[in-house]
């Protein structure tokens, strides 16, 4: 299998195809788990790279319709595992470099002179000090059915449900049971919607909460669409957190040139809260952001000559230091 085609679109299956791919091919490096599975009962895999404790935790498809940035991050996680093996590979070249040469100079006993130099390239002090658990598809179902509609849905009973919500199936960014996932969190900002919404209701809220917990890391990204935007201000927050935030933020903004959405606009008026941020920003305490990727105009269902741009514009970031 060759590497990752950005200019393709990817089903489930071959999202899941590519990510065992990329397990056998990389095992030295990367740790692939389910965290969950859908309502649909679609497997929810997580990727770790790095042997280092993970310093962020990374999510992406959490809206069924924006299938951009699923794809863009399994080719980032793949760009990883590349480097990471890069980097052993130096590692240990150096490594029988620095006992070749000491061995050299116990036989000679003389000031031998190294002649053998070694520069890293740019970036990869950054990257050493960098670990991932990336999880690329959090609303498999979702995503499937934006893609294919309402039949994608296995679950005859789960199926008629969605079906009488009136959605176009190319609009959808909820789950398989009709639930926006990113108004699902526990927070200060969420807000009952209909009689029977509760917080942490669906199986995928459950799994990324509970990597949360687990991980922890050190800071969080979330990557949605549309927009090319960052939101990084939380109202519930202290105001050395937002500080911290904006520092952060303003990395990202260099990498992306994403524009940054005001502390007013963290949530739009008439909206219901309960981000996946959210939840991250208020029970963890470390920083966390939501980065809109693809523009505002961009059309359902988006078109794939977005990966390759998205690609290019947030490549970098989760190599952006706090």
């Amino acid at each position: 299998m060759c590497r990752m085609d950005l200019g393709h679109s990817y089903e489930y299956e071959e999202l899941m195809e590519y990510g065992n791919y990329l397990q056998d091919r990389y095992q030295q490096v990367l740790e692939v788990s389910i965290i969950g599975s859908s309502h649909d009962n679609r497997k929810i895999p997580m990727f770790q790279i790095g042997s280092r404790p993970i310093k962020l935790i990374v999510t992406g498809g959490v809206h069924g319709r924006e299938s951009i940035n699923p794809v863009v991050l399994m080719k980032m996680i793949e760009d990883f595992c590349i480097l990471e093996m890069d980097q052993r590979a130096m590692e240990q070249w150096e490594k029988k470099r620095k006992q070749e040469n000491k061995k050299k100079r116990l036989f000679i006993n003389s000031g031998l002179r190294d002649f053998i130099f070694y520069q890293e390239q740019e970036g990869q002090e950054v990257y050493k000090e960098n670990s991932f658990a990336i999880i690329p598809l959090v609303n498999p179902d979702g995503y499937e059915i934006a893609q294919k509609g309402f039949s994608a849905i296995q679950d005859l009973e789960l199926r008629e449900k969605i079906k009488n919500m009136g959605v176009d199936y190319q609009q959808w960014k909820y789950n398989g049971r009709g639930i926006d996932i990113n108004r699902n969190f526990p927070s200060k900002t969420w807000k009952k919607k209909f009689d029977g919404d509760i917080p942490a209701s669906e199986k995928e809220t459950m799994a990324v909460m509970e990597v949360m917990d687990r991980i922890r890391g050190e800071a969080y990204l979330d990557f949605h669409s549309r927009g090319k935007a960052i939101y990084y201000y939380r109202n519930h927050m202290g105001i050395q957190y937002n500080d911290r935030q904006k520092v952060w933020a303003k990395k990202i903004h260099d990498r992306t040139n994403y524009r940054f959405m005001k502390p007013s606009e963290e949530v739009d008026e008439n909206d219901s809260g309960g981000n996946t941020v959210h939840y991250y920003s208020e029970q963890i305490g470390n920083p966390a952001i939501t980065i809109e990727t693809v523009p505002e105009k961009a059309a359902f269902p988006l078109e794939i000559k977005w990966q390759r741009k998205t690609y290019k514009e947030i490549k970098d970031v989760l190599y952006c230091r706090l």
